[in-house]
């Protein structure tokens, strides 16, 4: 789940919870900026996550090493609106793992 707001300056963040049937996931702050506009646009974002380990239970946001960077370049295409198709190519960088991801999907705005 991600979820995208604008400020009153028209600085653009998104925040992320992920959730997966291991009983892990990720929370992501991200700062985002377009590089185009239109029907298709590109994107760019950066922030940081941390990884969410169940069997760490609360201590997981204390453990320096469940801390990492992320980077990602994306695509959104406007379907009909509010509907998006999405495609992005994250790098996520931690002292436990370096990952690469593309993922895919679709965004709704209200």
């Amino acid at each position: 789940i991600q979820y995208h707001f604008v400020t009153s300056d028209r600085r653009i963040f998104e925040v992320q919870v992920e959730l997966q049937s291991n009983g892990e996931g990720v929370l992501a702050a991200y700062k985002k900026s377009y590089l185009s506009n239109g029907r298709t646009r590109s994107f760019y974002r950066y922030g940081a996550g941390c990884w969410l380990v169940g069997a760490e239970q609360m201590a997981t946001i204390v453990k320096y090493d469940n801390y990492n960077l992320r980077g990602t370049y994306g695509y959104e295409f406007l379907v009909a609106p509010p509907l998006s198709a999405r495609l992005d190519f994250d790098l996520v960088v931690g002292i436990r793992t370096v990952q690469a991801i593309i993922s895919g999907g679709y965004s709704w705005a209200w």
